[in-house]
């Protein structure tokens, strides 16, 4: 195929938004459709290969693989060599057990599976796994291992190839779109839910190796601008991948199809700078995430955004010396052969997965080794740390092992999903103990419900809580209408239903010309000593809340459980300053907790709703860090917003007895 500047000037579009995303600036709040972006060029260059390969006969799986080892894994090897490096440097033990997982899964191919299992891609504590960004890369190549087969096969039996990719289109959608509905979270890494971007990529492919598309200034444009938008408008709340990734998919193909010589865009997408930032744009690519990860976690105070931006001269840097003197030389036959490239691979993938296989078998060979070497009050707070170190604590984790499902008894369980199993055993538990205790809500429902079950010891207390699910946005695969129906046609099933949520989400930021959007950075973005400024109750969502448990209150008595004041102070505060450190809200932190208290009470007020009570839970721990965030033998916190599994304990105690009643 004949070369295009062009594709090269797109790939720089692609890869500028997704590092100014990741360094936090809000204004790219829709950086990271930048992947998407490049899935579909990835599948469009592929197909194009192998398709004129096979109309050429010249076909052959073993140069297939052997141009795709080259392209792709000594600059991937080099970064993930580097990062193991750092790592050792800028990683405590407890860290490194994680790390090397990430490691391990990289090398074998299977990175976006474990971050799926690990993390939400837009949480907090995303933006510190170095190797984060490698769930693309393991995409891309479970697609290089089935497409070609999948081609060839279709081409060898003379089928119609671009019929058979809109049918794999198609069912991959399909496949997208359930997954969306279930756990969009973890939907965002599978790779079925994503090779329908790439299949796109190759459709386009197939059609221009049959026809000639002419040029048309106007639809490259709109392919152009239906890229530019969404990096901009789009956040989280997107769900990627989701009818909205139609968008910057369905741009890439405009531009792909339409964008020739002498048009506009194809003139400004192929300047000598464009060029030049795609040409490296996978070297850009590979090394923003773990420079910016591992300076953030060498920095006791957050990064601001002028000091991440500081980074990226060094980013452009680096990623020219790993295209220059690693892509170029490895893709040379010349100067590295066949059985030098594929014998360094075996090499780099031995030392990969040894180092993960290390981790899990001799962590604590390593921990006493690392502990001998620091001082006893760095030890101290170390251990503190790594105790209150959860994925998402319950009372009852470390019996039950890191999982949101905790099935202490019968009756006393907690499960994010209200499945026809659940409906089954909830009904079984109010034959037995009559009507029971419901824990509804999010991932601060999850800690409530650890709460509850480690102070009291009642025979029937549920919890259906999900994360990332709020009562104001019903997302697809929340329970939250399904337990409203289950109540609505088992009356007495419960006695009380107790709600929490995460009070984060029912704010808004009016702060800047540009108002940060993704919610935890509107605090994680300061510093212990700055101010919380422009943050003001969302009083829309707070009514549709409050709409919500309404309907429910018509069932059943509701409780909600006011949010908690969320202190979002790093660990890595409590590892440098330890216990006897006097921690502290930001300026004005816990006043905006209690005025979304107060604009909670005024829209209840306007309601008269007699099942649906308020309690404040800020007023009832009677909240403050000096005793709420930590002792000396326990910290209360396992991140900025969540309870450690002591956490749970300690502030169970503070419940009164007649709490359930």
């Amino acid at each position: 195929m004949n070369y295009r500047p062009d594709i090269d000037g797109l790939r720089a579009i692609a890869i500028l938004p997704v590092i100014f995303f990741h360094a936090g600036i809000s204004l790219f709040s829709g950086g990271f459709v930048g992947v998407d972006v490049f899935f579909v060029i990835s599948g469009y260059l592929i197909t194009s290969i192998i398709y004129s390969e096979l109309v050429l006969k010249k076909f052959s799986y073993s140069n297939f693989y052997l141009r795709r080892i080259r392209r792709i894994l000594p600059a991937l090897f080099f970064m993930v060599f580097v990062s193991i490096v750092l790592s050792f440097f800028a990683l405590v033990p407890f860290q490194m057990v994680d790390f090397s997982e990430s490691v391990f899964a990289t090398a074998i191919g299977l990175s976006n599976f474990y971050f799926m299992s690990q993390i939400n891609y837009f949480a907090g504590d995303a933006e510190l796994q170095p190797l984060l960004h490698t769930w693309s890369l393991a995409i891309e190549e479970h697609y290089y291992l089935l497409f070609p087969f999948l081609l060839s096969l279709a081409y060898k039996k003379k089928l119609n190839i671009l019929l058979l990719i809109l049918i794999f289109i198609l069912f991959s959608f399909l496949i997208s779109e359930v997954g969306r509905y279930y756990h969009s979270d973890r939907n965002f890494f599978i790779t079925f839910s994503r090779f329908w971007e790439l299949g796109i990529g190759s459709a386009i492919a197939i059609i221009l190796s049959h026809q000639e598309i002419r040029k048309n200034n106007l639809f490259a444009l709109i392919g152009f601008f239906m890229i530019i938008v969404p990096i901009f408008l789009y956040d989280h709340s997107a769900h990627f991948p989701s009818p909205l990734t139609l968008v910057p998919v369905l741009g890439t193909s405009l531009v792909i199809l339409y964008s020739k010589t002498n048009t506009f865009l194809y003139r400004l997408l192929s300047t000598k700078t464009l060029v030049g930032i795609g040409l490296i744009s996978y070297s850009l690519y590979l090394w923003h995430q773990p420079i910016f990860a591992f300076s953030k976690m060498v920095s006791i105070e957050i990064l601001q955004t002028y000091q991440t931006l500081m980074l990226i001269p060094l980013i452009f840097l680096i990623s020219f010396f790993s295209w220059k003197f690693i892509e170029q030389p490895f893709r040379n036959k010349q100067l590295v052969t066949e059985k030098t490239i594929l014998g360094l691979t075996a090499v780099f993938l031995t030392l990969f997965i040894g180092f993960g296989v290390f981790f899990q078998g001799y962590f604590h060979k390593y921990e006493q080794f690392w502990t001998k070497l620091q001082p006893q009050n760095l030890n101290i707070n170390y251990f503190l740390v790594k105790n209150a170190e959860t994925e998402i604590s319950n009372y009852g984790t470390k019996l039950f092992g890191r999982k949101t499902w905790h099935d202490f008894e019968q009756c006393r369980f907690n499960t994010p999903q209200i499945t026809e199993e659940v409906k089954t055993r909830i009904l079984s538990c109010n034959e037995k103990y009559g009507p029971g205790i419901l824990i509804l809500g999010d991932s601060h429902g999850i800690d409530f419900y650890g709460v509850v079950s480690s102070r009291f010891n009642d025979n029937f207390i549920i919890g259906i809580t999900k994360d990332s699910c709020r009562a104001h946005s019903i997302d697809e695969g929340c329970p939250y209408s399904e337990v409203l129906n289950f109540v609505n046609e088992n009356r007495n099933i419960f006695r009380k239903v107790l709600f929490e949520t995460a009070g984060l989400y029912l704010l808004e930021n009016r702060s800047g010309f540009f108002p940060v959007k993704d919610y935890r950075r509107i605090f994680t973005r300061l510093r212990q000593d700055e101010d919380v400024e422009g943050i003001v109750p969302n009083i829309s969502y707070v009514n549709k809340t409050l709409d919500y448990l309404e309907s429910l209150s018509d069932f059943v008595d509701v409780v909600w459980f006011l949010p908690r004041a969320e202190p979002y102070i790093n660990n890595k505060y409590v590892l440098r300053l330890g216990c006897t450190h006097n921690y502290e809200f930001r300026n004005n932190q816990l006043e905006l907790f209690k005025e979304l208290d107060k604009a909670i009470f005024i829209e209840h007020s306007k309601r008269k709703l007699e099942n649906l009570k308020l309690i404040s839970q800020i007023e009832l721990f009677d909240f403050n860090l000096e005793e709420d965030y930590m002792s000396c033998s326990e910290l209360y916190w396992s991140d900025g917003d969540h309870l450690s599994e002591e956490g749970e304990i300690h502030f169970g105690k503070k419940l009164p007895s007649t709490f359930l009643d």
